[in-house]
Order: structure tokens, then sequence, then C-alpha cells
């Protein structure tokens, strides 16, 4: 579902509505990072349903810094407004 390099919007969690970059993958974890709270050197283990993909995908090779990885977030950040998650509605019986 998810990709190395792929931008993801955090949906739950302390850091909701925060963009991220995916730097690791696992089976039940995904490692995201944003160059500032959560460096490369020491990504956050988020649980994959908290997050929400986007189409956009960073090539990890050119990100060499932190610095970079903000410069890249800040562009797309400006760029794009994340889609709220739905509600499911009840229907009364």
């Amino acid at each position: 579902m998810f990709k190395l390099g792929q931008v993801v919007w955090s949906s739950r969690g302390h850091d909701q509505g925060s963009f991220y970059v995916v730097v690791g993958l696992e089976q039940a974890r995904v490692y995201i990072a944003d160059g500032k709270r959560r460096k490369l050197q020491a990504p956050k283990a988020k649980n994959p349903l908290h997050l929400r993909p986007t189409n956009t995908v960073i090539d990890l090779s050119s990100v060499s810094s932190d610095r970079r990885l903000r410069t890249l977030l800040r562009e797309y950040h400006a760029e794009s407004q994340p889609v709220p998650t739905e509600k499911a509605e009840r229907r009364a019986p």
C-alpha cells in the first residue's frame, strides 16, 4: 500500500494533519520522517491505518539531509490540501 519515498498525511495522533515521507517499511509499521520533528536518522514508527497516502513519491536518493527533506515537504504542503477523512453515516433501524 505504501512505497518508500511516498508523501503521506497523518490522520491520527499528536501529529495529525502533518505531512511526512515514508523512509522505511515493516509488516505492521511504516517509518516516517519530516526532517524537523522526526529526523531521517530517527524516524517515527506509525500504524499504517493512521496514515493517508498521496500520489507524490520522492526519490529518497536525492534526499541527503533533513534540510532537503523539509524543503521538499514545504513545497508539497504549499501546493496540497489534505482531504479530511469522512466518517461513515449511521442509519437508525
